[in-house]
């Protein structure tokens, strides 16, 4: 697939600044979308890509101001690399505050969500989403429960679009990138919280912070994903643990499903 047009949001989150330059967008042009101005040596990668600020990206009428940022046509084949997330508020479920935990929702799903809507109006293309909070695994996240909820919706929505919208070729994927010394890390080694955060998970989340990240296997995973969008597609990939193989997939791989 070739992509007329690459829009990147959460362009300044941590991740992103780790692998943007090793991606290999092609000739495509280039838009990226971020909460405030790009440092330096990110932009000076991207000298000729043109780039928003946008505060919320969830709100209602950013649909129609990306829409005109991108000058998006119907005949556009569109890649799109979502960064943006948000942690949440650490808190047990006994003491949780429910309108809290739908603001923070909110903050996780509308971005996917007017995104997703921008992607079908187009010719073909790729939606990409980050998928952390050990979904599925034995690591689940658990102390964070609107960062949890909403990335297991994120689960089964891009499943079910991708469903939706393969035979148009318009396809929907997500990737757990591991863990990486980002501000989330750094809420989860600064709680002090010991009802909801172990000293084991605050260990791990300090020993995250203080290690040198190596990003080189979330790299060779976006760049095959990119160029093998029939395989991505409704799946769930995690950078530390897929072989990444065009062939003989399994068809529930990447999946959530019940074993019998």
């Amino acid at each position: 697939m070739k992509y007329s047009k690459v829009l990147i949001t959460g362009a300044g989150s941590y991740i992103a600044s780790q692998i943007l330059d090793k991606i290999d967008f092609g000739d495509s042009e280039i838009f990226l979308v971020s909460r405030k101005t790009l440092n330096p040596p990110l932009m000076s990668n991207y000298v000729k890509a043109n780039h928003l600020i946008l505060d919320d990206f969830g709100d209602e009428d950013s649909f129609q101001l990306v829409q005109n940022f991108l000058h998006l046509r119907t005949d556009d084949c569109l890649l799109v690399l979502n960064f943006i997330g948000v942690f949440g508020s650490i808190t047990s479920i006994d003491e949780i505050n429910n309108d809290a935990f739908h603001s923070e929702l909110k903050q996780n799903l509308n971005p996917f969500l007017t995104l997703s809507k921008l992607i079908v109006n187009c010719y073909a293309g790729l939606l990409i989403s980050f998928s952390g909070g050990g979904i599925g695994g034995d690591n689940l996240e658990t102390i964070s429960p609107s960062y949890l909820a909403s990335k297991a919706a994120l689960v089964l929505m891009i499943e079910g679009l991708d469903k939706t919208y393969s035979e148009r070729g318009i396809r929907f994927t997500a990737v757990s990138p591991g863990a990486f010394p980002s501000r989330m890390q750094d809420i989860v080694a600064n709680s002090l919280d010991g009802s909801v955060v172990s000293q084991q998970r605050r260990d791990e989340a300090k020993r995250t912070l203080n290690s040198k990240s190596d990003p080189t296997k979330l790299i060779e995973l976006i760049n095959f994903l990119i160029k093998n969008p029939e395989v991505a597609g409704g799946r769930i990939w995690s950078a530390n643990y897929d072989q990444l193989t065009a062939k003989n997939v399994a068809a529930n791989f990447g999946k959530l499903r019940r074993v019998f």
